[in-house]
Formats: structure tokens, C-alpha cells, sequence
């Protein structure tokens, strides 16, 4: 070899070149293309090449790094080229191949659905991990801000109750049995209570039903099914409408164990019989 040897490229073969380096001067011509014609002498491909075997080594070189590249399909390229390059880049034989790993209580339903997408776009096993990872973070984070959220709402909720107590004093523990009752003569049930109370919010919620309670305490009822004029004790309805106008009667009820709690609840309770009879009266 002369002194412009450089030994030793990705394939083992010796490239020739004319002193000065790359880019420094014209390239030399080998002795062994003297045997090959004239246009292929030429040629700088060949002209690289210190020898026969050097071109050869070369070859198988550029041969196996054109066996390993992963031609990706154009966009005229039918179902079994992009199958075959899914598998190419490491798409598994079967969707069931896949490592799906889900958090604590998840469901792994979700899992058997994303198996056939994956595979059907061809993802690799590690794009499907990288892809299940992210999607378990941030369920995770959605559920850890919702949870905090809530009791958040909650809390709020309670302080704003406890400030309705501050406020009313001695008349909530009335008002809120006011609320009660307007609440079951209404027939809320739970989920509309709860659904009320996101609508309004608690504080918001309770006032109203306490208004309402008031509202209905304040007059007769005036439905033609009574047993005796207002105040007159033959209707549970006006007796305790009576006894709610009186403010000092209000006030002891709000005592556990008085007797006006123990009246109050043998009125409500009075209340409610007749009502239901009422019901029954009617669906016969």
C-alpha cells in the first residue's frame, strides 16, 4: 500500500486515496482496475478500493446493511406490506403477546380492548408500554385531584353549615326539623337531595328546604281531608303548625329529651300515618 492507505471502514476493506486526505486531491487509481474496462476504471466508487479484496469485503459490507434497513411502505402500499413491516420493526405475532400491567383495582377488561388496537396498529411492546405507563399516571393523578376535590367540596360544605348554625343560634335545630319535614312531604329521596345539594351546595340547600318548612308552618292546610280547624289538636297538621308560631315553644323543642321534642316527634310522626293512610285511600 502507499502512504494515502486508510485501513480498516465499517466492512474491513482498505480505501485508497491520493496524499492530502479526503477533500485534499484527486483520488489515485488502483493497479487493479487497470483490468477492467475503461468506464468502470473511472469510476470513484471503485477507485476507493485498494484491491480486489477490499472491494469484496465492501460488498458483503454494504449488503448486510441493506438487508437490515426497514423499508417503511408508501402511502399507495397495500395491507401486507405495512403487515410485513410491523412485524419488521417488532410488532408480536399475536395481540395477546403484549405485557399490559394496570394499576390496583383497575379493570383488566380495558386491557383485552387495547390488545387487538395495539396490534392492529402496529405497535411494538415497548410503544405499549410507554403508552399503558402514561395512561396509569395520569389516571392516577386524575383520580388523586378528584378525590382531593371532593373533600375539598366537602369540607366547605361542613363550614358552611357551621356557619349557618352560628348564625341562626337556637332557631336551627327548629328550622332544620322545619326542613326535614318539608323535605319528606316532598319525597326527596337521597340521590335528588344529593343532587340538590350540587346544584345549590349546602348551606344554599338546607336554607331553601327551611323556607319552605317555615312557608308550610305558617298557614293551614287547606286540602279538605282535616279533622278540625287550625290549632284545634284533631289534626296533627294544624297542631303543630299552631305550636311552631309560638316562638318559646320553638325553642324547647330544640332540647333533647323535653317534652316539646318528645311532642314534636309524636307530631311528625302523626303526620306521616296520616299521610300514608291518605295514599292508601286514594290508590283504592
Amino acid at each position: 500500500m502507499s502512504d494515502g492507505t486508510e485501513g480498516g471502514n465499517e466492512g474491513g476493506a482498505a480505501i485508497l486515496t491520493a496524499p492530502g486526505g479526503e477533500g485534499g486531491g484527486a483520488t489515485a487509481t488502483p493497479e487493479w482496475l487497470g483490468g477492467l474496462s475503461e468506464d468502470l476504471r473511472g469510476d470513484p466508487t471503485l477507485a476507493r478500493y485498494a484491491d480486489i479484496e477490499a472491494l469484496a469485503r465492501g460488498h458483503i459490507e454494504t449488503k448486510r446493511l441493506a438487508s437490515s434497513r426497514v423499508i417503511v411502505p408508501g402511502k399507495d402500499a397495500d395491507q401486507a406490506a405495512w403487515e410485513g413491516f410491523y412485524e419488521a420493526i417488532g410488532r408480536p405475532k399475536d395481540p395477546a403477546d403484549y405485557q399490559i400491567t394496570l394499576p390496583d383495582g383497575a379493570d383488566s377488561a380495558l386491557a383485552d380492548q387495547f390488545r387487538p388496537i395495539a396490534h392492529q396498529l402496529g405497535l411494538t411492546p415497548r410503544q405499549v408500554e410507554g403508552l399503558v405507563g402514561w395512561n396509569n399516571e395520569l389516571a392516577t393523578k386524575l383520580q388523586g385531584d378528584a378525590a382531593a376535590a371532593a373533600e375539598a367540596k366537602r369540607a366547605e360544605g361542613l363550614a358552611s353549615i357551621e356557619a349557618l348554625k352560628a348564625e341562626l343560634g337556637a332557631d336551627y335545630v327548629v328550622k332544620e326539623r322545619l326542613a326535614q319535614d318539608a323535605a319528606r312531604k316532598f319525597g326527596l329521596d337521597g340521590d335528588t337531595a344529593n343532587k340538590l345539594t350540587e346544584t345549590l351546595g349546602d348551606r344554599k340547600a338546607v336554607e331553601l328546604f327551611m323556607r319552605i318548612g317555615e312557608a308550610m308552618g305558617e298557614h293551614p292546610r287547606v286540602d279538605g281531608d282535616r279533622t278540625g280547624g287550625f290549632g284545634s289538636g284533631g289534626d296533627p297538621d294544624a297542631t303543630l303548625n299552631a305550636k311552631m308560631a309560638d316562638a318559646d315553644w320553638r325553642a324547647k323543642v330544640k332540647v333533647d329529651g323535653s317534652a316539646e321534642s318528645q311532642e314534636y316527634a309524636r307530631l311528625v310522626e302523626a303526620i306521616a300515618r296520616k299521610e300514608a293512610a291518605q295514599r292508601e285511600r286514594k290508590a283504592s
